[in-house]
């Protein structure tokens, strides 16, 4: 709509405006014709009149002292650091955990992997009739690679090399 508004604005008008204001039939006739309403019509016209100003150019800051504009524009993005910290932790243990899942018997992986890790968690009872043995052994099992899971990522958060595992 840029680029059609002047040069319907000359045909209907009648040569270039220079910053005149665009009369009301001259809007109707413009919106009419770009298939746009005639407040779009008239928004773009004055965007276009207005004066290009320099970002760097003096402004009066909040306590008075001189300024350049575009240290008046506020930027509400979050802070890089801020956003990326808490993937790079998620990533760090991730991979943390991958490496005590490594260490642990198969049939202490298992047992973790159905117990926590997977979306419905099996019973106690259930498993251990899948491996054949009490419930309360399964409890002890799994307790113990817990403790071995908790003492392995122990180990890798107080390594200042895994502080910044790339994943």
């Amino acid at each position: 709509m840029f680029f059609s508004l002047r040069r319907l604005q000359a045909r209907i008008e009648g040569g270039p405006r220079d910053g005149r204001v665009l009369s009301e039939q001259g809007r109707v006739a413009i919106a009419s014709a770009l298939g746009v309403s005639a407040a779009a019509v008239a928004a773009t016209a004055q965007r276009l009149s207005a004066v290009d100003q320099s970002l760097n150019a003096s402004a009066e800051g909040v306590d008075g002292g001189i300024v350049e504009w575009q240290d008046r524009l506020a930027d509400d993005r979050s802070d890089p650091e801020i956003v990326a910290m808490p993937k790079h932790d998620v990533r760090r243990r991730r991979t943390w955990l991958k490496a005590a899942l490594n260490e642990l018997s198969l049939r202490e992986r298992q047992i973790i992997n159905a117990r926590w890790l997977a979306e419905m968690g099996e019973t106690l009872e259930s498993l251990g009739r899948r491996f054949g043995v009490s419930k309360e052994r399964i409890r002890q099992l799994e307790a113990r690679a817990i403790g071995k899971l908790r003492r392995s990522i122990a180990a890798r958060i107080e390594r200042p090399d895994d502080l910044f595992v790339s994943a």
